[in-house]
């Protein structure tokens, strides 16, 4: 046991950080996969089957509280999730160096911990839906991630380093944590670029807009200004009708149109003033196809310097966002002026 624990205490010694930065959405991950373990959804004459083990905080527990960072000078301590199974703790500092976990008396010897929430996986995922985050909920938790970020902001909103623990190498790669705003922002690109899940509201676009013209962060936050940008997706017959009434002359059975000459607004859902784009107009036909049986697909056409675009290139860099880059998306911030439009006929008939 010792000389785990001598490994352990070396290899943060190089390290030289406690993780913070995705300490609280990676506690969220394990609980979704307990949860998904322990769970069986209903169906028709079937009622959810919850596993035993489901809300058993012996198995599995996701922890919030406060750990000290014994290579701070002086040590203090700071705000930390992590997440106990039996007797072993699963910590995102160490997921990559020690998978199967840490010995949970290995882990409270060199840390500390001071436990101030504990919760299931159930409660967990629900409090992360009720409260429109990862964590951590408690206010005094709160308050204390609120005084370290009054230091960090002296740098700016979002610190010295852009999400530094995820950044690639390079100027914004390092250990501090993340500010309140930039856990933020960082949930809802994540949300938005992984899941779909749509955080954008309007303080998020502004943000975004602000820092593309600030020198300290619009290496990471760049608009996109040049060429042609498409979005994919399924409309009716009477949408078609309203934005481009000429469009059945362009049809072509069984393959896209033409580009159909357009000029209209795109202008965005009231929950959200953000839209997903790309500037591979193959992979906007693909989502196009995708989406809405009954429906007509549609690609359609901006001039990139004709409106408010993210360009996701830098941020795709980073880590848990490089699984999409694939897609090379750019986000619309506000109305879109769409300047054409390609149609893919889907329905037999059309009234």
């Amino acid at each position: 046991m010792n000389s785990l624990r001598e490994y352990i205490r070396e290899l943060l010694k190089e390290q030289k950080v406690l993780a913070q930065g995705m300490c609280f959405p990676f506690a969220i991950e394990k609980a979704e996969e307990w949860f998904e373990d322990h769970f069986t959804k209903g169906g028709p004459g079937r009622k959810p089957k919850r596993h035993p083990d489901l809300n058993n905080m012996d198995k599995f527990k996701v922890v919030h509280g406060k750990v000290t960072d014994k290579w701070q000078k002086p040590p203090k301590p700071i705000v930390h999730a992590w997440v106990e199974m039996g007797d072993l703790v699963f910590d995102d500092q160490t997921k990559h160096t020690k998978p199967d976990g840490i010995p949970k008396d290995v882990y409270y010897d060199m840390y500390q911990p001071e436990v101030v929430e504990e919760f299931t996986a159930e409660k967990a995922l629900m409090k992360c839906m009720w409260e429109g985050g990862e964590g951590p909920w408690n206010e005094d938790l709160r308050d204390i991630m609120h005084q370290r970020d009054a230091g960090v902001n002296e740098a700016g909103e979002l610190g010295r380093q852009v999400f530094a623990d995820r950044a690639p190498d390079g100027r914004h790669y390092g250990t501090e944590r993340d500010t309140e705003i930039e856990s933020t922002l960082w949930q809802a690109l994540r949300g938005y670029m992984g899941s779909g899940t749509n955080l954008f509201k309007q303080d998020i676009v502004d943000l975004i807009l602000q820092l593309a013209q600030d020198s300290q962060y619009n290496d990471v936050f760049i608009r996109h200004t040049s060429g042609d940008v498409y979005r994919g997706m399924a409309v009716n017959y009477w949408w078609l009708d309203e934005h481009v009434p000429e469009w059945e002359d362009y049809e072509k059975r069984g393959k896209w149109s033409e580009v159909i000459p357009a000029n209209f607004e795109l202008k965005p859902k009231s929950s959200s003033p953000a839209s997903s784009w790309t500037t591979d107009e193959s992979m906007a036909e693909m989502y196009g196809k995708e989406d809405g049986e009954g429906q007509y697909g549609v690609v359609l056409i901006a001039d990139s310097s004709s409106g408010d675009f993210l360009d996701l290139s830098e941020l795709y860099r980073y880590h848990y966002l490089s699984d999409y880059d694939f897609e090379k998306e750019t986000i619309g911030l506000g109305t879109i002026t769409v300047k054409g439009i390609k149609v893919y006929p889907r329905p037999k008939s059309r009234r």
